[in-house]
């Protein structure tokens, strides 16, 4: 079976000639929430093209975040974040890979061969309990192997959770989005679920 990628980082050392340069999306299509900055606007303190206005006193969130442009090898080229004009991020302790992309370029995640990347690792994370997800904003798309499961906006109440549901011609995986409330009660029902599959 594949590795998933977001699986094999260890470190948040940098892969060998990278490094973010005059790249600052992550400023503008992360939520930050010490800058009190909404994902898709740029943090009031970056200075678009040159960096961070208050780097030696940037938050923590800042100062620990690297994409995974900058830590994983596996990550094409093609993915820094200045040419593709998205985010690559390791999100929910490596069992999802998160593509943020810039409001200004909202179907960036659809060309070649992001879009292809995206479908290779939706197809290893159907092996396991991971998955692959493009945010516009707080619009989540959730990218699966045969279809792109559209979630709309997800509320800060919310989170998204896989699924897997046996049909006559097999198990078929989605998508949805549900209360953060409602999580820990849906794990219950999922593990007993699973015990057929």
């Amino acid at each position: 079976m594949a590795e998933f990628p977001t699986s094999s980082i260890a470190t948040t050392q940098l892969v060998a000639g990278r490094s973010c340069g005059t790249c600052s999306l992550c400023c503008k299509v992360l939520r930050i929430d010490e800058t009190q900055s909404p994902a898709g606007e740029w943090c009031k303190h970056c200075d678009p093209g040159h960096g961070c206005k208050i780097h030696p006193t940037r938050p923590a969130t800042c100062r620990d975040f690297f994409c995974l442009w900058l830590t994983l090898g596996e990550v094409g080229e093609h993915w820094k974040p200045a040419k593709s004009k998205m985010v690559l991020r390791s999100e929910l302790d490596g069992a999802r890979i998160a593509a943020h992309v810039d409001r200004n370029a909202p179907g960036a995640w659809l060309r070649a061969p992001y879009y292809q990347d995206l479908k290779r690792w939706a197809a290893i994370a159907a092996q396991g309990e991971n998955q692959v997800s493009v945010w516009i904003g707080m619009h989540a798309i959730v990218v699966l192997p045969d279809r792109d499961v559209d979630l709309g906006l997800v509320g800060e109440d919310e989170v998204i959770v896989s699924t897997r549901e046996r049909t006559g011609n097999g198990v078929v995986l989605g998508a949805e989005k549900i209360k953060r409330s409602e999580l820990a009660e849906r794990q219950k029902q999922w593990v007993t679920a699973r015990r057929s599959f």
